[in-house]
């Protein structure tokens, strides 16, 4: 089914080859999609005020400048309604157990597409 959304959603996710996988199945899957490299610039396209508000972020745990689990924490010391959008932590070694309220979903890498998907139309 496509999905048509008003909000786009925010893939964090610093391999390439990753990255551009969850692009091509996002958008075929009818999500508008923007994506980060890093959690830093991540943070910064939540805070932009000329920035897209979000209606879900997909988040590697493993980047270069901050984990993802420090991004989680940065994003919960925040009241701001941009900060509040649900995650779905898309990690090759994802902890049984995040304690952020916000992540409605963990996908293993290497994901299965189906799975991936409806864990995100659930969590969106």
């Amino acid at each position: 089914m496509l999905k048509t959304t008003r909000k786009p959603i925010l893939v964090v996710e610093d391999d390439p080859d990753i990255r551009a996988l969850l692009v091509e199945v996002l958008t075929e899957a009818g999500y508008e999609v923007v994506c980060s490299r890093s959690a830093s610039e991540g943070l910064g396209l939540l805070i932009s005020s000329t920035g897209p508000a979000f209606q879900l972020i997909t988040l590697d745990l493993n980047l270069p400048d901050m984990s993802g689990i420090s991004f989680l924490e940065e994003l919960a010391r925040h009241t701001e309604a941009a900060y509040k959008v649900p995650v779905v932590v898309v990690s090759a070694n994802p902890p049984h157990l995040i304690a952020s309220p916000q992540v409605k979903g963990v996908i293993a890498k290497p994901f299965d597409l189906d799975t991936l998907l409806e864990t995100i139309d659930r969590a969106a």
